[in-house]
């Protein structure tokens, strides 16, 4: 079987003045969404033998996180600075991950509030700067192939 790199992956985020218009948010590091089922305890009296007993309650699509290197282009400067406000208001955007080093090309898109986010990090004299963040998935991620 054949191994996959990361390189084709790629992290949006939807611009907030033209909705529609994706912006790329460059990164070196990024971690994959996971998610979690709540649960249910169903034990009651008419359980028998000394177990409890259990059933699946919310799905909760956790949280992810990235790392990227700060650019001074114009374009990467105004993708942090939409970031920054974000973050400093707690507002939700919408954001997409896409995977193109898969044979369909996979897609996922939800809505997420940066729950962490930093821009830029200082750095030694041969070390770039960075940006950060963590996003906290707020309802569905929605899957679909790239076409």
């Amino acid at each position: 079987m054949a191994k996959l790199i990361g390189k084709g992956t790629k992290l949006f985020v939807e611009n907030v003045v033209t909705p529609g218009q994706w912006d790329s948010i460059c990164f070196t590091e990024l971690t994959e969404p996971e998610g979690e089922w709540g649960e249910v305890e169903t034990t009651d009296s008419c359980t028998t033998g000394k177990v409890k007993e259990f059933t699946s309650g919310l799905l909760d699509n956790g949280t992810f996180s990235f790392v990227g290197h700060y650019d001074n282009e114009a374009a990467d400067k105004a993708i942090a600075a939409s970031l920054q406000t974000s973050f400093d208001a707690g507002t939700t955007r919408n954001f997409r991950i896409d995977a193109t080093q898969l044979s369909t090309g996979e897609r996922k898109e939800f809505t997420g509030f940066l729950k962490k986010f930093s821009k830029p990090n200082y750095a030694g004299s041969e070390e770039m700067l960075q940006i950060s963040g963590e996003i906290r998935i707020s309802g569905a991620i929605v899957p679909s192939d790239i076409s």
